[in-house]
């Protein structure tokens, strides 16, 4: 999906984050997710959101974003992951104008700790710079 929005073939990435996400979504209504799954899977929803913020599809990038963080909600141990989806749906909602929406999801991932880089597994990385890798 993101080599597709990277090769501006934009209908591709769309139908490939659908997909995408229909099936993480099947896969969690299982119920039986570990961890590394949930952090497995809201890094893909990361993905997807950032794709589509990337593609200036900003309605359509909030419920990725909100799936990156509430997928990783539940996990004691990840906390401080909530902020990176939280963060993606902060630039969503500020790129559509809704500036007070943007402004609570920022204040709210900045609640989280962000001292954490290391724990972070490498495909999960994706906005760690800014709440995680940077201040490391």
């Amino acid at each position: 999906m993101i080599l597709a929005q990277e090769e501006h073939r934009d209908a591709d990435a769309i139908a490939y984050a659908g997909k995408a996400s229909h099936r993480l979504d099947e896969f969690l209504r299982l119920g039986d997710a570990t961890d590394s799954e949930r952090i497995q899977i809201s890094s893909e929803y990361g993905n997807m959101a950032l794709a589509h913020l990337n593609m200036h599809m900003y309605a359509e990038a909030v419920p990725y974003a909100q799936r990156t963080a509430e997928v990783i909600r539940p996990i004691a141990s990840a906390q401080y992951l909530v902020a990176q989806g939280l963060s993606l749906l902060a630039s969503a909602l500020r790129y559509q104008g809704n500036l007070e929406g943007a402004l609570q999801a920022i204040q709210e991932a900045r609640r989280f700790p962000s001292r954490r880089c290391i724990r972070i597994p490498p495909r999960a990385c994706w906005m760690s710079m800014e709440y995680s890798c940077a201040t490391a």
